[in-house]
């Protein structure tokens, strides 16, 4: 389909400007000369530039050819005016790859963790006889090296 744009004059769209409608994505204001993309679904109004193919609302890729006449302010771009949308067709996957990239960080390191706990059991376990009988003996590191030289 392809993507309608539709150029904003002072004197066809009066009405519209007067409502000092921002971008939701950037909050830029949607001014007299600028091309705005209206979402067919969400009748929601993006400058052209922001417009990636599909809204990031409702991810259609429908759009209107015209400023349709209603009385909501949501609509038409004054939705949630406090917070910008985060566009999913933006950064999506910046954000998932990010917090992928933390919990295999996270899981590796308890891994790890879990590991050398289980790999100092087993050999303690394996070395008990052996402690039990240098902790039993006047045994020194100076027998030790004299043993193994020999």
């Amino acid at each position: 389909m392809p993507t309608h744009r539709i150029r904003l004059d002072a004197h066809r769209h009066a009405a519209f400007l007067a409502e000092q409608r921002k971008d939701p994505i950037t909050k830029e204001p949607l001014q007299d000369g600028a091309e705005i993309v209206i979402c067919a679904n969400e009748k929601i109004a993006f400058i052209a530039g922001n417009w990636l193919g599909a809204c990031p609302i409702c991810n259609c890729s429908e759009t209107l050819s015209y400023i349709p006449k209603n009385n909501f302010p949501e609509l038409l771009g004054r939705r949630n005016q406090s917070q910008p949308i985060l566009p999913s067709v933006l950064q999506p996957h910046k954000a998932r790859l990010q917090n992928k990239s933390l919990w295999l960080a996270i899981t590796i390191f308890v891994v790890l963790l879990a590991g050398l706990f289980f790999f100092c059991c087993i050999v303690a376990f394996l070395l008990a006889p052996y402690i039990n009988e240098i902790l039993n003996s006047n045994f020194t590191l100076n027998n030790f090296f004299l043993i193994t030289k020999l």
